[in-house]
């Protein structure tokens, strides 16, 4: 069973990482675009789902030191032998190609953002009254970010939304394909939204590889 990582532009050397099961570390290339993959005698399971998927991240993150432009495969993607691998990559080169074209100097960005339950209210005039002002806070604070997110959308080249929110109170929680050359302009952007709004939690990681923006690239 073979496991696919990704596929790069112009690799030039394979990284000196292990793959999952601590396999070695195997490519095909097909003119310009190389699969990099790893031989597996098992499949994930619950167990050991994290350390697999935190192990196929790695391999993903150290290729970007030795090509030109890394595509991730979604983790999971898996091709019974070596036929099946070379035929996946000569059916979706024109694909992949495209691909490598989006996202070409850029990296990705997250950013999530929380509000921290709101501190005591000053005494109001009725309960009506005290719900209409707490209504009125929350507003502001999502008007204040989505005009952050609007703001980190126009260096972008991309962005995408996460609709389920998987913190209580999240209020944004978005990746955004940065190009390289603008990355201190979009932290420098975070940066001062944090100083201005300290009664949010904000969270910037990165630069990743672009995952959120392959999600179309597959194996097989």
């Amino acid at each position: 069973m073979i496991h696919v990582y990704a596929f790069a532009e112009r690799l030039r050397a394979l990284p000196a990482v292990e793959g999952v099961d601590g396999a070695a570390l195997e490519r095909v290339t097909t003119d310009d675009v190389a699969a990099v993959f790893s031989r597996r005698q098992r499949q994930t399971t619950n167990d050991t789902l994290q350390a697999d998927a935190l192990t196929h991240g790695t391999v993903v993150d150290a290729l970007r030191d030795s090509a030109v432009v890394v595509v991730p495969v979604r983790f999971g993607e898996e091709l019974l032998d070596d036929a099946a691998l070379k035929k996946a990559v000569g059916e979706q080169a024109g694909t992949i190609r495209r691909t490598f074209d989006r996202v070409r100097d850029c990296d990705e960005i997250g950013v999530r953002v929380w509000d921290r339950p709101l501190g005591p209210a000053r005494p109001a005039a009725s309960g009506a009254a005290y719900l209409h002002e707490r209504r009125a806070a929350e507003r502001r604070r999502r008007e204040t970010v989505e005009q952050l997110h609007r703001q980190l959308s126009t260096i972008a080249r991309e962005a995408r939304v996460t609709e389920s929110f998987t913190l209580e109170r999240e209020l944004l929680s978005a990746a955004y394909l940065v190009p390289s050359s603008r990355l201190r302009e979009l932290r420098a952007t975070v940066g001062g939204f944090i100083d201005a709004q300290p009664e949010l939690t904000v969270v910037c990681t990165g630069p990743w590889a672009p995952f959120s923006f392959t999600g179309g690239e597959r194996a097989q």
